[in-house]
């Protein structure tokens, strides 16, 4: 969204006890550090990883007379509430407010329009599993905690309109 000329966006975060909060949060945090975005705190929602949040929390920032071209919702389901709050508003999406979401689940595909969000690799986080778990019932790997970063994915649909 940054690279289409958006700088006021809106972020519809998950729970905040769930570690794929923390790291998307840090995700966009660096982001706008990197692009010197200013982060507009009013702009910044807690929802629940629900279609009904994404809903809800896009139907308090529009209500709430903020400026913002965009809202990065952290998954596919509050991006499509987010659609829905938009466009019962009378607004369109991408005309008025682009949408990103994020996992690049199948829900995005069948909306319209299709959600431009980030995509995680799930068969490559599937078979990471597989292995380790194999690993670990043939004896060859101690039952440690381990933390394992996938690079994820940008996977186009029509939710953003570039402002450049």
């Amino acid at each position: 969204m940054i690279k289409k000329g958006h700088k006021d966006i809106a972020i519809i975060e998950g729970a905040i006890n769930f570690d794929s909060t923390k790291m998307r949060r840090e995700g966009y945090l660096k982001a706008f550090n990197n692009y010197n975005i200013k982060l507009n705190k009013n702009l910044v929602l807690n929802g629940n990883f629900t279609v009904k949040s994404g809903y809800e929390k896009a139907n308090e920032l529009i209500e709430m007379n903020e400026q913002f071209s965009a809202i990065f919702a952290f998954n596919d389901e509050m991006a499509t509430g987010a659609i829905k709050a938009i466009t019962e508003h009378g607004l369109k999406v991408p005309e008025d407010i682009s949408i990103l979401g994020f996992d690049g689940n199948e829900i995005g595909r069948f909306i319209t329009p299709s959600i431009t969000t980030i995509k995680r690799p799930i068969g490559e986080m599937a078979r990471i599993a597989t292995d380790l778990l194999l690993r670990l019932l043939n004896n060859e790997q101690d039952i440690t905690t381990k933390k394992i970063y996938i690079e994820s994915e940008l996977e186009l649909g029509n939710s953003i309109k570039d402002l450049n």
